[in-house]
């Protein structure tokens, strides 16, 4: 995982993402030790602020607050589930940010992937949180937007809805209005339905 002095752009490196397919399912731990490649990325900030052992599933890089800088959100799972921890710069060095909590969702719903990308079409990063259920039959996503005003770091959902199976939502543009498309396919005792939000300015409206 990157040094942050050396990387000012919201692109993975490509040597830093293709060591990193290659090994998601192995412990953090044994990943410092594997080759000296990875010690040009790791980043002992990081590591440090997470817990031991853990497997890296996804991180990616992306202004989340929107104040010019990157931030890195990584999703890696422990032995009590799969988290997603952020991380932004200070000094010169990572410092941990911020923690994405299920909160309220169903306790059945797992944290399943991420994104940070620009959903809105206003130029300003948000947050794509997907969560699924066991066996793979429904998806919930949310858009989350950074809050600019609370003291600490928070963000509001923005946007939220679920596929049916689980399925990524679609982002697209529809008349010219940036869009996000879910779909539940139904089933031989319910029909199913395709839900279309386009971005109003303020809100997205279905």
């Amino acid at each position: 995982i990157l040094d942050p002095m050396e990387n000012s752009t919201t692109s993975v490196p490509s040597a830093a993402g293709k060591w990193l397919q290659r090994a998601l399912s192995v412990p953090l731990s044994v990943l410092l030790l594997l080759t000296s490649s990875l010690a040009a990325h790791a980043n002992p900030d990081i590591y440090s602020a997470l817990p031991e052992d853990i497997q890296v599933i996804k991180y990616v890089l992306g202004d989340a607050d929107g104040d010019g800088t990157d931030e890195i959100g990584i999703l890696y799972r422990t032995n009590s589930g799969v988290n997603l921890t952020f991380f932004h710069t200070a000094d010169g060095k990572w410092k941990r940010w911020w923690d994405y909590s299920t909160g309220s969702d169903s306790s059945d719903l797992r944290l399943h992937s991420f994104d940070i990308k620009d959903v809105t079409g206003n130029g300003s990063n948000e947050v794509i949180v997907n969560l699924i259920s066991p066996g793979s039959d429904l998806m919930a996503s949310k858009v989350l937007v950074y809050d600019r005003v609370a003291d600490s770091p928070s963000f509001s959902v923005l946007l939220e809805d679920s596929t049916r199976p689980a399925g990524y939502p679609l982002f697209g543009d529809l008349n010219g209005k940036s869009s996000v498309t879910f779909l539940d396919l139904g089933d031989e005792n319910r029909s199913g339905h395709r839900r279309v939000y386009c971005w109003q300015g303020r809100a997205f409206e279905k």
